[in-house]
């Protein structure tokens, strides 16, 4: 009894078609993942929150020397808290963009 063969052909499709199938995946893959490299507006604007808790909602240095861990807005430029208040809220800039930052992320909180 003779086994089943596949003709040379046959095997040239399918290989061509996987190739074409995982070389689709990549590029479409590729464009909808950020990456390792960077985080949101919206995780960048958590973390600074967070760090803005952590020191009792009493920020006596400006919030734009306070830089977000792997949060890039430019190129090669890592971000502040400011930058992560104003984009993840949507403000736009203002003298004191601190103190808005500050009471939206600590609302009652904030000591006079």
């Amino acid at each position: 009894m003779k086994g089943i063969s596949l003709p040379i052909e046959m095997i040239i499709v399918i290989s061509i078609s996987v190739i074409a199938l995982l070389t689709i995946v990549f590029f479409f893959g590729a464009g909808f993942t950020k990456g390792a490299a960077g985080i949101s507006d919206t995780d960048a604007w958590s973390r600074a929150c967070g760090m803005i808790k952590n020191r009792g909602c009493q920020v006596d240095e400006d919030l734009s020397t306070i830089t977000i861990p792997r949060y890039m807005v430019g190129q090669n430029v890592e971000g502040t808290a400011v930058d992560a208040c104003l984009n993840s809220l949507g403000y736009g800039r203002l003298y004191r963009e601190d103190d808005r930052c500050v009471r939206a992320c600590c609302g009652n909180e904030v000591a006079s």
